[in-house]
């Protein structure tokens, strides 16, 4: 995984790897949420279909409402 981690840096905007960094020292290492059937993976709130989209579609971070970490919808 750190060879694809490796690659992807590079087109992470630079402010949105800072908000990464800083939510990893908040989030006990763990900053990214993945969306399973509507809800976010780490508390369970839900997610609604639209921002589920829009985070899949956009370049734009989208956060949880509840747990604050970014949320992965691919």
């Amino acid at each position: 995984w750190e060879a694809e981690r490796n690659a992807a840096l590079p087109q992470i905007l630079p402010q949105n790897l800072e908000i990464y960094q800083h939510l990893r020292e908040l989030k006990k290492g763990l900053a990214v949420s993945v969306v399973e059937e509507n809800t976010c993976s780490v508390c369970g709130s839900e997610v609604r279909p639209g921002e589920s989209q829009s985070a899949r579609l956009s370049s734009s971070l989208f956060f949880c409402k509840s747990c604050g970490r970014i949320i992965f919808a691919g």
